[in-house]
């Protein structure tokens, strides 16, 4: 996981530094369960966005070639961790982890159900905190996955919290053909961004400048900061909705002279908040 600040969190037991990093699992745990960041104006809902994230990562890690090579002994050290149903056929499972050879991280789709923070009082009892479904938002939603239907906009975002960046469809420009780009798409990919659109050398755009910068469409700026918070030495410049590929939110643009910086040691200032 690639992470842009440290993060504590006493009760989860999380500790960690900013910067690309091996979880195992007790801080993998820690990571999906905390919500007392600094940028946690919902805590909740931040926490959702995390754990969204952090499946993005995974996902890009198990569809890497070497490990789909590994799956079929992973498979029954996997099964020793679980309680299985007698009979269950240790094959057929290898038999299906191979077949998400040829699945990209963009055959993900994160989403949430519609909500909003609330209180609620019952009956002689005392004010609660609650999450309350948005409608018909919410119904809709289950009725599309219900019936198999493309579910457009709904619950990509959540009120208060910036958009995960699970759901930030993001691309890499290499202007000049050097390698600094593949570690920018190194530490996209690991900090659970949808960086399915890959690593381009020429995608017809215009950018307003020369150098390196991170451009975004018009009116996402709360996404940009998202993906800046990774590179904080670029600067994030506007561009209208049809000079950016169809589908991206934001492309990074390199030069071999870009340097990724050093991990912050220190809380974020600008929290990038939707």
């Amino acid at each position: 996981m690639c992470v842009p600040y440290p993060m504590q969190d006493e009760l989860t037991g999380l500790d960690i530094d900013a910067g690309c990093q091996r979880f195992d699992g007790t801080t993998a745990l820690a990571y999906v369960r905390t919500r007392h960041q600094p940028c946690d104006r919902v805590p909740d809902f931040a926490r959702i966005s995390r754990q969204q994230q952090f499946l993005r990562a995974v996902i890009a890690k198990i569809l890497q070639p070497s490990e789909l090579l590994r799956l079929p002994s992973v498979v029954p050290e996997l099964l020793e961790n679980l309680v299985v149903d007698e009979g269950m056929n240790v094959a057929e499972l290898a038999y299906l982890a191979g077949q998400l050879q040829g699945v990209g991280t963009d055959d993900a789709d994160f989403r949430s159900v519609p909500s909003i923070p609330a209180l609620f009082t019952p009956t002689g009892g005392t004010l609660l905190s609650i999450v309350k479904a948005v409608q018909p938002d919410a119904d809709e939603l289950f009725e599309r996955l219900r019936n198999g239907e493309p579910l457009g906009d709904l619950g990509i975002e959540l009120p208060g919290v910036a958009p995960s960046p699970a759901n930030i469809v993001v691309s890499v420009l290499n202007r000049d053909a050097g390698t600094v780009a593949a570690n920018v798409f190194n530490t996209l990919t690991e900090g659970g961004f949808n960086t399915s659109p890959g690593i381009e050398t020429d995608n017809g755009l215009d950018t307003p400048r020369k150098g390196s910068m991170i451009l975004y469409r018009e009116g996402e700026e709360p996404t940009a900061k998202v993906v800046g918070q990774y590179f904080p030495n670029l600067e994030l410049l506007p561009v209208p909705a049809r000079d950016l590929p169809t589908g991206q939110d934001v492309v990074v643009v390199v030069t071999s002279r870009y340097e990724i910086p050093p991990p912050s040691t220190g809380e974020p200032v600008d929290c990038p908040v939707a």
